[in-house]
Protein backbone atom coordinates (compact mmCIF):
# COMPACT_ATOMS: atom_id res chain seq x y z
CA UNK A 1 0.00 0.00 0.00
CA UNK A 2 2.74 2.55 0.98
CA UNK A 3 4.60 1.67 -2.62
CA UNK A 4 1.18 2.44 -4.37
CA UNK A 5 0.61 5.76 -2.69
CA UNK A 6 3.97 7.08 -2.99
CA UNK A 7 3.59 6.40 -7.19
CA UNK A 8 0.14 7.54 -7.66
CA UNK A 9 0.53 10.39 -5.42
CA UNK A 10 4.20 11.71 -5.87
CA UNK A 11 4.36 11.78 -2.15
CA UNK A 12 7.43 11.52 0.16
CA UNK A 13 6.40 8.04 1.72
CA UNK A 14 8.09 7.13 5.02
CA UNK A 15 7.09 3.66 6.21
CA UNK A 16 8.04 1.97 9.76
CA UNK A 17 7.41 -1.69 10.86
CA UNK A 18 5.49 -0.44 14.94
CA UNK A 19 3.97 2.26 16.22
CA UNK A 20 6.66 2.49 18.19
CA UNK A 21 9.26 3.01 15.92
CA UNK A 22 7.06 5.76 13.97
CA UNK A 23 7.11 7.55 16.95
CA UNK A 24 10.81 7.46 17.04
CA UNK A 25 11.07 8.75 13.30
CA UNK A 26 8.36 11.56 14.05
CA UNK A 27 10.55 13.09 16.21
CA UNK A 28 13.11 13.32 13.55
CA UNK A 29 10.98 14.26 10.96
CA UNK A 30 8.10 16.22 9.40
CA UNK A 31 4.74 14.86 8.18
CA UNK A 32 1.91 15.93 6.52
CA UNK A 33 -0.37 12.93 6.90
CA UNK A 34 -0.06 9.57 9.23
CA UNK A 35 -1.80 6.39 7.91
CA UNK A 36 -1.87 3.50 9.99
CA UNK A 37 -3.32 -0.05 10.61
CA UNK A 38 -5.24 -0.11 14.37
CA UNK A 39 -4.29 -3.56 15.11
CA UNK A 40 -0.66 -3.30 15.60
CA UNK A 41 2.19 -5.27 17.98
CA UNK A 42 2.13 -3.51 21.53
CA UNK A 43 1.17 -0.20 20.74
CA UNK A 44 -2.30 -0.35 18.23
CA UNK A 45 -2.99 2.82 16.04
CA UNK A 46 -5.65 4.32 18.69
CA UNK A 47 -3.22 4.42 21.24
CA UNK A 48 -0.84 5.76 19.55
CA UNK A 49 -3.17 8.55 18.25
CA UNK A 50 -3.53 9.34 22.15
CA UNK A 51 0.10 10.10 22.20
CA UNK A 52 0.31 11.98 19.22
CA UNK A 53 -2.65 14.35 20.61
CA UNK A 54 -0.26 14.57 24.03
CA UNK A 55 2.81 15.91 21.63
CA UNK A 56 1.37 19.68 21.06
CA UNK A 57 3.72 19.44 17.54
CA UNK A 58 2.48 16.35 16.62
CA UNK A 59 -1.65 17.52 17.24
CA UNK A 60 -2.46 18.78 14.10
CA UNK A 61 -1.10 15.84 12.01
CA UNK A 62 -3.85 14.46 10.19
CA UNK A 63 -3.81 10.03 10.92
CA UNK A 64 -5.77 7.44 8.67
CA UNK A 65 -6.10 4.42 10.49
CA UNK A 66 -7.47 1.06 8.74
CA UNK A 67 -9.15 -1.19 10.83
CA UNK A 68 -10.49 -4.07 10.16
CA UNK A 69 -13.06 -3.33 13.32
CA UNK A 70 -16.50 -2.33 13.27
CA UNK A 71 -16.05 1.37 12.14
CA UNK A 72 -19.47 2.72 15.01
CA UNK A 73 -17.16 0.43 17.29
CA UNK A 74 -13.98 2.42 16.89
CA UNK A 75 -15.63 5.61 16.40
CA UNK A 76 -17.44 5.44 20.13
CA UNK A 77 -13.33 5.56 21.10
CA UNK A 78 -12.35 7.95 18.99
CA UNK A 79 -11.87 10.66 21.14
CA UNK A 80 -10.85 13.48 18.34
CA UNK A 81 -12.08 14.39 15.65
CA UNK A 82 -9.34 14.74 13.70
CA UNK A 83 -8.77 11.29 13.05
CA UNK A 84 -10.50 9.65 10.18
CA UNK A 85 -11.45 6.09 9.96
CA UNK A 86 -11.38 3.56 7.22
CA UNK A 87 -12.64 -0.33 7.40
CA UNK A 88 -10.68 -2.73 5.68
CA UNK A 89 -11.13 -4.35 2.98
CA UNK A 90 -11.17 -0.62 1.79
CA UNK A 91 -11.07 0.85 -2.66
CA UNK A 92 -7.32 2.41 -3.13
CA UNK A 93 -9.35 5.22 -4.90
CA UNK A 94 -11.47 6.24 -1.34
CA UNK A 95 -8.11 6.09 0.40
CA UNK A 96 -6.92 8.67 -2.07
CA UNK A 97 -9.51 10.63 -2.07
CA UNK A 98 -9.45 10.44 2.02
CA UNK A 99 -5.40 11.64 1.67
CA UNK A 100 -5.98 14.82 0.13
CA UNK A 101 -9.02 15.97 1.53
CA UNK A 102 -6.90 15.47 5.42
CA UNK A 103 -3.69 16.88 4.02
CA UNK A 104 -6.02 20.11 2.33
CA UNK A 105 -7.92 20.45 5.39
CA UNK A 106 -4.60 20.50 7.33
CA UNK A 107 -3.50 23.61 5.46
CA UNK A 108 -6.77 25.27 4.94
CA UNK A 109 -6.70 25.98 8.51
CA UNK A 110 -3.10 27.28 8.32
Amino acid sequence: MVNVLARILEYHVIKTNSAESGLELLMLETVDLIISDHKLPVLDGLDMAFLLRDKLEMASIPLILLTGMSKNRLETDNAFNSIKIMQKPFDVECLLHMVHLSIDDRYKNT
